[in-house]
């Protein structure tokens, strides 16, 4: 990202938007001050520089697990949610969303858009909303289709990059993954080495998975808070590896019944590395 820089184990996160800047910042204070379960899988609250322009948010490194070669670290940053924007967003049909619809659409295959249209909750039509005619669209349906051209509407996770070695799978990249299917081929890619499937770091990553999972539970921030666009990093050299919950400047305290499914996106991660792990073992 061009607002995070690196610095001698620490991330430091440049103010972009102000209120998402004060959204995750909170929200990394919240963690920190009552001590929630979810702190123990977030990067580390270091300090909070209100006095630069723009103003800087320092975090621990999660990725320095090989401090001496860090290209030897793997990442794999996925997505939690079933939707990339609060609850409460606007559905107003306006020309500009349809203007970006039409220019997200020129890059599926013919006949994509129709039946995600058709598949959506609320739509059902192949020829999406009325006022798509129009030449107008909602907020919430132009992100909703796109996050119903990804795993994330079924699943709640999508996958944004990865990085194994040469191995690559860029942000615009992991666009093109619609299925569990072909989630599950970029992971095992992911946890492959020269000597076969890494069945320790698998294992290490699906332990994890269920910690979260269980911290959720006890959680009360999870509870009180609506989590949109936070990530589950997934980090590892040699045997060793960590997951990191990251990205909270759309995290607001808000009533949400469904949680934007991150539930349901871990539980599915979980069934995801418990698959691998079987078929591998």
């Amino acid at each position: 990202h061009g607002n995070v820089a690196s610095y001698g184990g620490t991330i430091v996160k440049l103010e972009d938007k102000p209120s998402q800047f004060d959204v995750e910042v909170e929200f990394y204070k919240k963690a920190a001050e009552t001590h929630d379960p979810l702190e123990r899988f977030m990067p580390h609250l270091i300090r909070v520089n209100e006095y630069t322009s723009p103003r800087e948010l320092t975090l621990s490194d999660a990725t320095l697990l090989c401090s001496d070669n860090p290209d030897a670290v793997s990442l794999m940053d996925v997505k939690l949610g079933v939707r990339s924007f609060r609850s409460d967003a606007a559905n107003k049909p306006e020309p500009s969303y349809y203007n970006k619809y039409a220019s997200f659409v020129l890059n599926l295959v013919p006949s994509r858009a129709s039946q995600v249209w058709e598949s959506m909750p609320g739509v059902g039509s192949r020829d999406g909303p009325k006022s798509l005619a129009l030449g107008k669209l909602g907020k919430k349906d132009y992100l909703t289709f796109r996050d119903a051209t990804t795993t994330s509407l079924k699943y709640g996770y999508r996958l944004t990059g990865l990085r194994h070695g040469d191995y690559r799978v860029t942000q615009a990249e992991s666009r093109n993954i619609e299925t569990q299917e072909q989630f599950f081929e970029k992971v095992e890619h992911f946890l492959s080495t020269p000597y076969g499937f890494n069945l320790p770091v698998a294992n290490s990553f699906l332990n994890q998975l269920i910690e979260i999972q269980n911290a959720c539970v006890d959680s009360k921030m999870f509870e009180e808070y609506e989590m949109v666009g936070s990530s589950l990093l997934f980090v590892y050299c040699g045997d060793t590896a960590a997951i990191q919950w990251i990205d909270f400047a759309n995290s607001m305290k808000r009533p949400c019944e469904d949680h934007n499914g991150i539930m349901l996106g871990i539980q599915n991660l979980i069934k995801c590395f418990s698959t691998l792990i079987e078929k591998m073992s």
